[in-house]
């Protein structure tokens, strides 16, 4: 194992805490301290830091105030190397057990140094391939938890950040699925288990061989639960159900020589109106339309809601024209009942807009969508009419 000193400078308030290896390695620092006076309780953790050390150089790892003296202080150093990572535990018994190497700097002992296996590090990791989603706090015993904590972290990293866009580390994958004849599902558990084998790469030199015989192993894992899958959006999810803006707009339908059409002008009025902004491309999100307060339609939009609902107005009339698809036939008496649009505008979350969408959907089963389900099945080779056609 490397040899790793940390030392303090009580004769500085800022950048005091110093760590110096006799290599150059990549690591993690971790802080703890624990107090209890005068039946006072205290305790304080901090969150990993990732760091990068030359060799023989000394660098400030963390400030060290005055108030910290007074606390059991517990640092943790893990260096990651080409076959294992070390384990260092410094302590400070509120400076008593510190060593003076000169005027105000002291040498904070090692109480203990240890090293686990790359190899064993990356099993875990693929025994808990799904753990970014599960948030288990307590699956690993201290100090080892600040380890998987922060390789978990880097996976939930990659995860969100679409490991896709890691372009090397995709052609490594695609070169390790041509030599060892494996294939990954289109899924979001494969994008889970790539951003953990980008984890074991980078931080623990796992061969491909080595990872070809950790995926054998999975394949005889049961299927993760749905639940844990839920949860994983679950608190972004209401986050930006927080921010979503509501408007109800009754809808105002005229006759013209006994056809019934909707007044789109006022239409649009009233949702710049209700929203108080002038250009309608800015009320983007999801809209409910009600007949005669039935739920009638579920729809959402990415570039501006009234484009949809004039396209949909339309249908109407196409259909009791006899033009269109047979689809739009669901839509011939629509206009018959008093109609209702109630908006959700999304400013921010707008990728969420199709989940909420469907959620909305598959809860309230709107007439709309109950119909088709009945009476029409879409042909294989069908396609939507995009945004971009719909101010044509």
């Amino acid at each position: 194992m490397r040899k790793v000193k940390m030392s303090l400078d009580i004769g500085k308030e800022h950048n005091n805490l110093f760590l110096e290896s006799n290599e150059e390695i990549r690591s993690i620092y971790h802080i703890n301290g624990f107090m209890s006076e005068d039946g006072f309780v205290d305790s304080f953790e901090s969150d990993a830091k990732e760091l990068n050390t030359l060799e023989n150089e000394r660098i400030a790892l963390d400030s060290i105030t005055k108030i910290d003296l007074d606390y059991m202080l517990e640092f943790h150093i893990f260096a990651f190397g080409e076959k294992e990572v070390g384990v260092y535990q410094f302590k400070s018994n509120k400076l008593r057990n510190l060593h003076k190497l000169r005027d105000k700097v002291y040498e904070i002992p090692c109480e203990k140094s240890y090293s686990i296996d790359n190899s064993k590090i990356a099993a875990i990791l693929a025994d808990h391939f799904y753990s970014i989603i599960t948030h288990e706090e307590n699956l690993f015993p201290f100090p080892e938890k600040i380890l998987y904590n922060f390789l978990f972290q880097k996976q939930e990293k990659l995860y969100r950040n679409n490991i896709f866009s890691y372009y090397d580390f995709i052609d490594e994958v695609n070169a390790f699925k041509e030599k060892y004849k494996v294939q990954f599902e289109q899924s979001e558990g494969t994008e889970i288990i790539l951003s953990s084998l980008c984890v074991m790469r980078k931080y623990l030199n796992i061969e491909w061989i080595e990872i070809y015989r950790l995926l054998e192993r999975e394949n005889d894992m049961p299927k993760p639960d749905l639940r844990n899958f839920i949860a994983n959006i679950d608190e972004e999810l209401m986050s930006v159900w927080d921010k979503v803006e509501f408007g109800s707009i009754k809808v105002e339908i005229e006759e013209e020589q006994g056809v019934k059409k909707v007044n789109m002008k006022k239409l649009l009025d009233d949702i710049k109106k209700v929203f108080g902004v002038e250009n309608r491309a800015d009320v983007k999100g999801i809209y409910l339309i009600y007949s005669n307060d039935e739920l009638f339609y579920v729809g959402e939009s990415k570039k501006g809601i009234y484009s949809r609902l004039r396209r949909h107005f339309s249908k109407e009339e196409k259909s009791k024209n006899g033009e269109g698809p047979k689809r739009y036939s669901f839509f011939k008496d629509l206009l018959e009942g008093e109609l209702r649009i109630d908006i959700l505008r999304m400013e921010e979350g707008l990728e969420y807009r199709k989940l909420l969408e469907e959620i909305i959907t598959l809860s309230e089963r709107p007439k709309y969508k109950q119909s088709i389900d009945i009476d029409y099945v879409v042909p294989v080779d069908h396609e939507e009419g995009t945004e971009e056609d719909e101010d044509k």
